[in-house]
């Protein structure tokens, strides 16, 4: 089954119109340690428009335990639609296979299911839940 929604981070000054036809909105939380300095309002938008929330954590080189727990602590615990973002980001190396795994281990400790967004073309397996796959023509 396809459930079609958006994503939204800081690079969205403004959330964007949550209209009809949209089965949920992901809004990135975290990057690397640092938190979105646009989360709490966009999430805020997407709870208000009545739609189901989910967050999402940019991965970044380096310690997934505390990516985690900075993500967890940013979206608190009534967020259950989780996911973490692997990719590169231009001169910032994504985490590795590694790093991805220990991250969402220490989601899944937490008590929530975490899924993984990547494109369909390099889709890896490293113990997601579910998968969020990108789609960045439309």
């Amino acid at each position: 089954m396809t459930v079609e929604g958006i994503d939204i981070s800081h690079w969205q000054t403004v959330t964007p119109p949550l209209g009809t036809g949209l089965g949920f909105v992901f809004v990135r939380a975290t990057y690397g340690t640092a938190r979105d300095n646009r989360y709490a309002y966009h999430a805020a938008n997407v709870r208000s428009a009545g739609l189901v929330l989910g967050a999402y954590h940019f991965g970044r080189a380096g310690d997934p335990a505390a990516q985690a727990r900075a993500f967890l602590a940013t979206i608190g615990p009534d967020v259950q639609l989780v996911a973490l973002d692997l990719e590169r980001d231009r001169d910032h190396p994504k985490m590795s296979a590694t790093e991805a795994r220990a991250f969402m281990a220490a989601v899944r400790a937490s008590g929530r299911r975490c899924g993984l967004y990547a494109s369909e073309s390099g889709y890896p397996e490293l113990g997601q839940d579910w998968r969020w796959v990108a789609n960045w023509s439309d």
